[in-house]
């Protein structure tokens, strides 16, 4: 859509709570998920349109409805899931004594030692942390010990998100429709599969997950996890063109 009413009537005919991403854009930019009502539509509309550089002509909105789950990235190279990792929301955990920024400060300290998410640290400014504003908290508000607060609707590693190995719990099922994804695709060898799933542990059925998208060019956030197993993305490529020259 290009017009905020001709979207806003489509997410009333689906349902809210609804998704607002721009359509042409990568990496989380202006993407806002599990929009309530109009209010929130409004404003995630305005941060969509506000991620396209201004010299863009054509400013897309898409507008989907939201599926409640987690993020998970499977990464298949020819008939083979080589990772799947779940995709975190950047989030903090309290401590009883640190404040929220301190607590984003320590874990950004955590992250640039690693090779991939040193680029990509959790932003600081409250205005950039769309949900610890929707949830009424300050940067200089204390957690409690334990208490975990999600900061932003994208789940992508590049906006600050953890990238977590569930390699080895992938339900067998999901392996085979990540595979079968990427083959519908013509002359596509490798992809990254995103599910948004309740789990990705158990058999898959119609009502416990969807695709949300097909990443012809993914990045290899399963090489570097910030928790968990590595796994040899980069290896897993090689051998594929390797063997099929």
């Amino acid at each position: 859509y290009k017009d905020l009413n001709e979207g806003l009537k489509y997410a009333k005919e689906i349902g809210f709570p609804v998704v607002i991403k721009p359509t042409t854009l990568s990496r989380g930019r202006g993407v806002t998920a599990n929009i309530k009502n109009e209010e929130e539509f409004e404003k995630a509309w305005d941060h969509a349109v506000s991620a396209y550089q201004k010299s863009r002509q054509t400013k897309d909105i898409l507008v989907e409805k939201h599926f409640d789950g987690y993020d998970y990235r499977v990464f298949v190279v020819g008939d083979k899931v080589v990772s799947a990792t779940l995709r975190k929301r950047a989030n903090v955990v309290g401590d009883g004594v640190s404040t929220i920024k301190e607590l984003i400060q320590k874990k950004n300290k955590k992250r640039s030692l690693n090779p991939y998410l040193e680029g990509y640290l959790i932003p600081e400014g409250e205005s950039q942390l769309d949900l610890l504003v929707r949830q009424n908290y300050k940067l200089d508000d204390i957690l409690e010990k334990g208490q975990e607060l999600i900061l932003r609707s994208p789940s992508n590693i590049s906006a600050g998100g953890d990238s977590i190995d569930v390699t080895d719990e992938i339900h067998k099922e999901f392996k085979e429709i990540a595979i079968s994804a990427v083959k519908a695709i013509p002359g596509i060898p490798y992809a990254g599969v995103d599910f948004i799933a309740k789990s990705i542990s158990v058999k898959p059925n119609s009502s416990n997950h969807i695709i949300s998208e097909i990443e012809f060019s993914p990045a290899p956030i399963a090489q570097f996890p910030y928790q968990g197993k590595s796994r040899d993305i980069a290896g897993a490529l090689l051998d594929y063109y390797l063997s099929n020259k």
